[in-house]
């Protein structure tokens, strides 16, 4: 397998006071690829009572993820464009991850993407790689976070794939069916538009991924 990209990984915390009152410390990694954000991952809620233990957990972290393969996968308006809607084998975040597989060490041919974020009444698969020997995946409640320029990952509310895949769905849908049908097919008012999501990036953790139970 190739060597995975070198990432900076940086500690954010904060103080958090729940609605019955009780108190804790919060936190998020943030992932840096030439100084630029381009992943996330947030801890636990209502884990750490103070900033020391908090950070404490954050650095823990730290010192796994330094030692998984870690890769960062962007979704770019080409693979938005050809993407397509409610597709697991074709929609851009499937694209995206078989135009990087090869640097994964992943032959092209032997190996392919099933993207499943959400799903109507049941649970959804996430992110399942199908290969020669078996499948590996990621389930769909322990998605990567996403960043682009309305998610730089300062945030402490971010959007996981979920949120960006059913967004995009949605306005993919009415490009396709033109706006006007689209808006008597869901019921909205004229001026309603789907909302356009934005090209962003994740980093994927290659050492999350768990064999599928068959």
């Amino acid at each position: 397998m190739s060597k995975p990209d070198t990432l900076t990984l940086q500690i954010k915390t904060r103080p958090v006071t729940y609605g019955d009152g009780a108190k804790y410390h919060e936190w998020v990694i943030l992932m840096l690829h030439r100084n630029k954000v381009v992943g996330a991952e947030s801890g636990p809620r209502r884990a750490t009572p103070d900033r020391a233990s908090c950070t404490a957990a954050a650095r823990s972290r730290i010192r796994e993820l330094q030692k998984h393969r870690l890769y960062v996968i962007r979704i770019t308006r080409d693979d938005m464009r050809h993407g397509k809607a409610r597709s697991c084998e074709t929609c851009p975040v499937a694209q995206a991850l078989y135009r990087n597989q090869e640097r994964m060490g992943l032959d092209k041919y032997d190996y392919d993407w099933w993207v499943e974020t959400y799903r109507a009444y049941v649970h959804a698969d996430g992110l399942v790689l199908n290969g020669p020997d078996g499948s590996l995946h990621i389930d769909s409640d322990d998605l990567p976070l996403i960043i682009n320029k309305h998610n730089p990952g300062l945030s402490f509310f971010q959007k996981d794939l979920s949120e960006w895949t059913q967004d995009f769905d949605e306005w993919k849908d009415m490009v396709q069916m033109g706006v006007r049908e689209w808006r008597e097919e869901r019921g909205y008012e004229d001026g309603e538009r789907a909302y356009r999501p934005l090209p962003f990036s994740f980093v994927l953790d290659m050492d999350a991924m768990k064999p599928t139970e068959k």
